[in-house]
């Protein structure tokens, strides 16, 4: 029997039914019997039997088709099975000894007695059906009353009534046509509202912790990885980083809130199904033990899906602090100058001053270098119009890229070039190198650079540096010429 059936409310008053007061222990439930010897118990005592019985509202949205309210009196009965099944469903009465020793009271006091009734009611009624149905002797003519079902057929279409009627078994008591128990045939809409809803409710019980631990903790690891499903949707790997920066920063930020919410769910969740388990037998040892397993997955989840220096790079975007590299032409020099740490937007900005200026073939570098993919792309950009570079102050990081990139590789006197592998400002540091490690290298061999010399470039971590020296760029193939050995007139 389901208590969500209907949600429409008997109304009557008690002067049609039976109704008596059952002692149990020092306290009185009254009880209505109807005519059918359906038993119904009043909501008011159970209530004041048990503190945490639902009151009149919730039982409304639980059980209204099972609720029977007592105009005379304004006050609500319910039915004796749904009574049993809301007592088994509600957290604090399923398990309290009081509850069981009273439905198992009922049941043999009251309950029993009345299935007992209701079948003798029911044969009684089957009986009656029979003795009207039994052949007659009749002398004489027979009366039109009395006639064969089948010479009293109309010639007009059998309504539903006399269907029903016609494939009736002789033994079977009438049947009768309610309309309103017909199959309900639900729209989309109404469906969706339906499954929506059943979903909320699921939802809401494993926050309650009302599911059990192994449940809560399968469910957790799914919303757990929510982030990184957003993310992958969100961010595809055809995006292009350097071009939509601005997107993806705010997709890094909007992925915290989401990150925060999935963690405090599923903490709260494990902390709440945990508590209810360890009231269970024997649940004292295996609760505590997966809760102490589980719990160390919500600092992942807290911190699954963004990354701490892209949320430093948008919080400045938003303040207006964020810029890129500051590229501009120098035609009294006859170069191209990129100066600053590639942030985003730097290669956007590098390629409309080389587009502009196409007779410039010198791009001077001077940076500490910032995001790899800035760096790939402004290098990309230099091999593919032959440019040559130069760098006279420092050039570190990624932007190694731009000046390895360059048709003619020119060092200053006093520049100095540092290397080191990629990596994050935030977090922790390997020792092996990284996809992007790999990438950087096969980049360096293919503009003619020593593996050697590659090697020893990756070997310090982001947080370190090694500022390389001329000799051995230029015996690595890494630089070509020194600045004044630059022909005349190039």
């Amino acid at each position: 029997m389901s208590l969500y059936r209907s949600r429409v409310i008997v109304h009557k008053n008690l002067d049609d039914f039976h109704v008596w007061q059952a002692k149990y222990r020092h306290w009185l439930v009254e009880v209505a019997e109807s005519d059918t010897h359906e038993v119904w118990v009043s909501t008011r005592d159970l209530r004041a039997l048990f503190a945490s019985f639902p009151d009149d509202q919730r039982l409304k949205s639980l059980c209204a088709s099972f609720l029977l309210y007592a105009r005379d009196l304004k006050t609500h009965f319910i039915t004796d099975a749904a009574m049993q099944r809301i007592m088994g469903q509600v957290p604090r009465l399923k398990n309290s000894p009081d509850v069981l020793k009273f439905l198992d009271w009922f049941e043999r006091n009251v309950s029993a007695v009345a299935r007992n009734k209701r079948r003798n009611h029911a044969q009684d009624e089957g009986n009656a059906i029979a003795r009207q149905r039994s052949p007659e002797v009749m002398l004489g003519p027979v009366p039109y009353g009395k006639a064969p079902p089948h010479l009293n057929d109309p010639t007009e279409p059998a309504d539903t009534h006399e269907q029903w009627r016609r494939q009736a078994a002789p033994q079977e008591p009438p049947r009768v046509y309610r309309p309103e128990l017909r199959p309900m045939v639900l729209t989309w809409p109404q469906w969706w509202r339906l499954k929506l809803r059943g979903l909320g409710g699921y939802v809401l019980a494993l926050w309650r912790g009302e599911r059990s631990l192994f449940e809560t903790l399968f469910v957790g690891l799914l919303v757990g990885g929510t982030p990184w499903r957003l993310l992958d949707l969100l961010l595809p790997e055809d995006l292009d980083f350097t071009r939509d920066y601005v997107w993806v920063y705010w997709v890094n930020a909007l992925m915290l809130p989401v990150a925060l919410a999935c963690a405090v769910w599923l903490a709260v969740s494990l902390a709440r199904s945990t508590r209810r388990s360890l009231q269970l037998r024997g649940g004292v040892l295996w609760a505590t033990t997966v809760f102490l397993l589980s719990i160390p997955l919500v600092p992942l989840v807290a911190g699954n899906g963004w990354d701490l220096q892209m949320l430093e790079e948008w919080w400045a975007m938003v303040r207006g602090r964020s810029a890129p590299a500051y590229v501009y032409a120098d035609p009294h020099l006859g170069r191209i100058v990129v100066r600053g740490a590639f942030r985003s937007g730097s290669a956007e900005a590098f390629e409309a001053v080389v587009k502009a200026n196409p007779s410039l073939r010198v791009v001077q570098i001077e940076s500490p270098g910032g995001y790899v993919l800035e760096g790939f792309r402004m290098a990309q950009l230099i091999e593919a119009r032959k440019l040559d570079t130069v760098s006279f102050e420092g050039c570190y990081s990624a932007c190694t890229f731009l000046l390895v990139a360059g048709q003619t590789r020119y060092l200053g006197p006093q520049v100095k070039v540092g290397f080191h592998r990629s990596g994050r400002k935030y977090g922790p540091v390997g020792d092996g190198w990284s996809w992007a490690d790999h990438q950087i290298a096969r980049y360096y061999e293919s503009r003619g650079v020593q593996r050697e010399f590659i090697v020893r470039a990756l070997t310090p971590s982001i947080r370190g540096i090694w500022v390389a020296p001329h000799a051995q760029m230029y015996e690595a193939g890494y630089a070509t010429l020194r600045w004044s050995e630059r022909p005349a007139g190039v």
